[in-house]
């Protein structure tokens, strides 16, 4: 028989998976109020655990909600401004998230056995045909600019999105070693549109 903890967790569990629906289903017409109402749904969670309410556990999302909410009212609060980082900005409209999707995709590829210009040449054009913003210098390809972000990962010295994202996607790497290219691409293509079309609110 559950005790009352586990009652409650489980009432909790049930009210975040609701507000993480409702969030998703937000996101798609107005990315902002979709990720509000995702972190509030995940805030809430948190503090339906006394300890971890008691350790304020929740503060860092707090502060985030907050400085969204304020963006609402016309005020940009230091965490949601850009970081000031040498060098030029991105010329991409990708998030890093896609971006290090399809470096992922382009590995998988190549260790399917597929040369590195195909593979990049394939990811490209997936990536134009979801309707992704891809920008390139007049005397380079889409299938350069792919090759410019795998090859700019090994450049990248600190951690940031498109890292981390790229390194939490290598475990599932030796699970395609096993397909031909074909294959491999069969079962990568689904994965690369979902996540784009989930993403799409955030693309520019």
């Amino acid at each position: 028989m559950p005790t009352k903890f586990e009652e409650k967790i489980v009432r909790a569990l049930r009210t975040l998976e609701d507000g993480l629906r409702r969030g998703k289903v937000e996101f798609a017409e107005d990315a902002r109020g979709g990720a509000q109402t995702s972190i509030q749904a995940v805030i809430s969670f948190v503090q339906t655990i006394e300890d971890f309410h008691e350790q304020q556990l929740t503060l860092p999302l707090t502060a985030l909600l907050d400085a969204l909410n304020s963006l609402d009212r016309g005020a940009a609060a230091p965490i949601v401004k850009p970081s000031k980082r040498p060098g030029r900005p991105s010329d991409n409209g990708l998030t890093d998230t896609v971006k290090a999707c399809a470096i992922f995709s382009v590995d998988v590829l190549n260790d399917s056995g597929m040369p590195l210009s195909q593979a990049y040449r394939i990811v490209a054009r997936e990536l134009k045909a979801l309707g992704c913003p891809i920008k390139s210098k007049k005397d380079s390809s889409a299938a350069a600019t792919v090759r410019g972000w795998r090859e700019g990962l090994s450049r990248r010295r600190q951690p940031d999105q498109l890292r981390d994202t790229w390194e939490s996607l290598q475990p599932h790497r030796a699970g395609f070693r096993k397909f031909p290219p074909d294959r491999a691409w069969k079962k990568l293509r689904p994965m690369l549109a979902g996540l784009v079309n989930g993403l799409r609110p955030t693309l520019n």
